[in-house]
């Protein structure tokens, strides 16, 4: 990903990336099942949706627990959304972390009140993380269009 620049938003510093491409909803539900599996402390996970940007989020973290945390599993998850934010403890940064996710453009934000992170390791401080579930994400994409493809 392409780091775009801080923010200072309410007490937290989001971070504006850009990925490789402009992506859709399948890769946002991809990405965001990467985040929940791989990082995420147990029981910290939020999941909210929008319609647009500027509409209400609104929280869908119940519905995905009761799918056993997997998105593709989960009916109202398959309603494709515009904006798709994903929020928890990250257990590799060591810190609340919150990602938004902007349906058919290639933005993501990400958000962390731990300005101390931003202050020790510096605005870059999360490129490596938003590279590899960049990378993650595309994997799980292309492996479940093979897959679809098979059958």
């Amino acid at each position: 990903m392409t780091f775009k620049g801080l923010i200072e938003n309410n007490g937290w510093t989001m971070a504006e990336y850009n990925t490789i491409w402009k992506y859709g909803y399948d890769f946002m539900l991809a990405i965001v099942q990467i985040i929940i599996e791989a990082d995420l402390q147990e029981n910290s996970m939020q999941i909210f949706t929008a319609e647009v940007i500027g509409a209400k989020y609104i929280e869908r973290t119940q519905e995905v627990i009761a799918c056993e945390n997997v998105l593709a599993n989960c009916s109202v998850m398959k309603q494709e959304y515009g904006i798709l934010r994903v929020c928890g403890i990250s257990k590799l940064m060591e810190c609340p972390i919150c990602l938004d996710f902007f349906n058919q453009t290639n933005l993501v934000k990400l958000s962390c009140p731990a300005k101390q992170c931003f202050q020790e390791k510096g605005e870059r401080a999360f490129d490596i993380y938003m590279d590899a579930i960049e990378i993650q994400a595309h994997c799980l994409v292309t492996k479940r269009k093979a897959l679809f493809s098979q059958n």
